[in-house]
This record gives C-alpha cells, structure tokens and sequence, in this order.
C-alpha cells in the first residue's frame, strides 16, 4: 500500500480525497441521527433516515452501475460527490423532518452512484498488479472512517452543533469532488457517438443485457449468492450486539464499545490482511478461508461464557468479515470485464443493501424470540452453510489465472 501510495500520484489523491470524505461521513452520521431524534423526538425518525441511506441502493443500484459503465467513471464519482454535498449541506439549513428526509434520499443516491463507480474505477488506476493493495487500501479507509468519524463527533459535539458538523461534511464531499476532477484514469468508458440507424440503448436495456452477461461468468453468481447470503446473518449480529451484552453478560455501554471497537478493529486488520498481492486460485482460496473464519467468529461470540471470549470471537469475526470483503471484490476486479465491472457492483451493492435491510427486521424478531446468544450462533451455522455450500460450488472454478485481456485488465474466461 505504501509503495502504491508513493509511485502513483493519482492514487494517491484518490485515497486522500477518499480518506478525508469518510472520516467526514462517520462526523456526519452521529450529527444527522442528532439533528433527526432532536427535530421529531421519536425513534421512527432514525429509522426513516437510516433506511433512507440504503432505499436508492435497493431501489436504482443496477441502473446506476449501468451508468458508470456508460459515462466516464471519474464524472460519475464528481456527480457523487457533488450531490452528497448539496444534501448535507441542505439537511444542516431545512427545518421540514420531509425536506430533510428527501435530501437524506438524495445523499443515499449519491452513495449508490459511488460505490460502484470506484470500485470499477480501482483496477486502472492502480494497475494491473495492484489491485489487491488498492482495493485492500479502499477497505482500510473506509472501515477506518466508520471508526474515527463517530469517535471524532463526540468532542467536536461539544464545541459545536450538529447542523456545523453536517456542513462540515458536505464541505469534505466538495473536496472531494474537487481532488477527484484531476484524476486521469484509462480506459474509462465513453458515451457512445449518435447513430441514427442503431439508436443507443436506454440505461434500463443496459443493466438488463449487463446482469445477463455477469449471470453468464463463471462462478460469479456463486460468488454473488454468497455475498448476500453473508451479509444477511453479519447484519443480524448488529442487532443482537447490545443485547448480547446487557443481557448474556449484565454490562453497560462502555463494554458495548469496547466489543465495537474490537469489531471495527479487526475490520481495518482483515482489510490489511487481504491486501497482498495474490493470483486468482489463492484469492478464491483465501475467500473461502475468511468466510469460514467469520463464521467461526460468529459462533464463537454466541457461545463465550466470559465476556472477553466474546470479544476474541468478535475480533475473529471482524478480521474474517474484512478479509472477505476485501477478496471478493479482487476476484470481481479481475473475472469481470471493465465495461461490466460498475454493474456487476452496483448489483452485489443492491444485494447487500437488501440483506442488510431484512436482516435489521429478522434479527431483532430472532432475538425476541431465542435470545440473543441463539441469533449468534444461528447466525454463524448460516455463514458456515454459505463457506461450504460456496467451496463446492468453486471447486472447479478459477483455478487458473485468467487470460489478460485489452488494455492490460484481465477478461472473463470464455
């Protein structure tokens, strides 16, 4: 990562850009569910906004990846950055809880426009032989930014008010944007020229014709199916975190802390972890052992008696989880061909805002219902199913280095 961050300047000023948004982010979140409960005093209101963050995904996603894989990558990730700042901005100066959830809408739109678009972005930017270290990096920054932005809000809610830290975040998305209009990144798609004989597909076709072509590589919906599947029994045990340690282990919020430290920890240190470089079999192989980690991890939390062993399978957990993430979207970066690349994220984006989002209402009935420990442990027998499940379907998958294909990325096999 370091070597990458000193020989490529446009890297560089990516992952600063990046680095500074995020930590923005995790500031602007604390303030916004601030600015939201003290407006409308009710717990509905931090539901509305957090599903806000989450709808455009579920709901645009694979449109939007079929955008970044029309227009330039960079101008996608400038338009990103560009609403995202408008809608912090404006939530910090709208008095209306229905103005502010609109433009908590159009921020979230702003963040499923991004995601994909810097992911497919990575490859070329970095190069070839760095995408482990730059995706390994993205992963870094952002766990990282999930860590530092809410422990920053604390001290800076006591010398200023949540409206001035929104607006400091929307300010952090407009360098952002800034930074990113310099960036020169090959082989970016163009916009087709005009053809009066064969006029250009609409977006809608393109993600249609897109999500048959990704169903087609092989061993990708595998990959795909695993990922969902994995986020819906990882989202559960957000849920049950605070009632694993109120009620299994009678401790306060310090402690709950603590465990989500130690998660977000092993998150930053699962990311490091995964960012070797490696070849594709190694890769699958090392995916495999991560979600079988996570697993192990998730199992473990559900059944420590002492509360530190909770923290070790926590730690487990984070580390497996960050690995994972890390390596899928690596084996994604080099399987999937760069003019398909922003829709095959933008769908594993949209599949995991949907697991998130049942996985928030089931958890908590599961928890209601068997306690937390039992969700925990239900939740790391699933993911062990996904691990084996996944090891049998890839068996005779990516076990060779795919062929390198036009502008030094790497193609899907045939």
């Amino acid at each position: 990562m370091i070597d990458l961050l000193r020989r490529n300047s446009a890297a560089c000023r990516f992952f600063g850009a990046l680095t500074q948004s995020t930590i923005g982010t995790g500031v602007g979140y604390v303030a916004l569910l601030v600015i939201a409960y003290d407006r409308l005093r009710s717990p509905w209101a931090i539901s509305l906004l957090l599903l806000a963050d989450f709808l455009p995904g579920m709901l645009l996603g694979p449109v939007l990846g079929a955008a970044t894989d029309r227009w330039p990558r960079r101008a996608c990730m400038v338009a990103a950055d560009v609403i995202r700042a408008a809608a912090f901005v404006g939530i910090a100066f709208v008095d209306s809880f229905a103005a502010m959830l609109a433009l908590a809408l159009l921020a979230g739109a702003g963040t499923a426009l991004f995601r994909p678009a810097a992911l497919a972005a990575l490859p070329a930017l970095v190069g070839r032989d760095q995408i482990a270290a730059g995706t390994g990096l993205y992963g870094t920054i952002n766990n990282l930014g999930i860590l530092a932005g809410p422990a920053a809000a604390a001290p800076l809610l006591v010398v200023a008010g949540p409206e001035a830290l929104l607006v400091a975040n929307g300010l952090s998305f407009a360098l952002s944007a800034l930074i990113l209009s310099t960036l020169h990144i090959s082989g970016e798609p163009r916009p087709a020229a005009p053809d009066d004989a064969e006029p250009a597909a609409s977006l809608i076709e393109q993600t249609r014709s897109g999500v048959a072509q990704i169903a087609r590589i092989p061993g990708l919906s595998m990959l795909i199916a695993a990922t969902g599947a994995n986020t819906l029994f990882i989202a559960m045990i957000n849920v049950g975190e605070p009632l694993i340690v109120r009620d299994t282990f009678g401790l306060g919020g310090s402690s709950l802390g603590l465990l989500v430290a130690v998660s977000g920890l092993g998150l930053v240190l699962g990311s490091l972890a995964a960012s070797r470089p490696t070849t594709v079999p190694r890769c699958k192989r090392r995916w495999l052992a991560a979600v079988g980690l996570t697993a192990a991890g998730v199992a473990l939390t559900g059944l420590a008696p002492l509360f530190w062993l909770a923290l070790v399978g926590v730690a487990l957990t984070g580390i497996g989880n960050g690995m994972q993430l890390v390596d899928e979207r690596v084996l994604m970066q080099t399987v999937v061909p760069s003019e398909l690349m922003g829709r095959a994220f933008a769908l594993i984006e949209t599949i995991v805002a949907w697991g998130t989002g049942i996985a928030f209402l089931g958890g908590g009935a599961i928890a209601s219902l068997l306690g937390a420990q039992s969700m925990f442990v239900i939740a790391g027998a699933g993911i062990g199913v996904v691990c084996l499940a996944a090891t049998f379907a890839l068996r005779r998958t990516w076990t060779e280095a795919p062929e390198v294909g036009p502008a030094g990325l790497v193609a899907a096999p045939a």
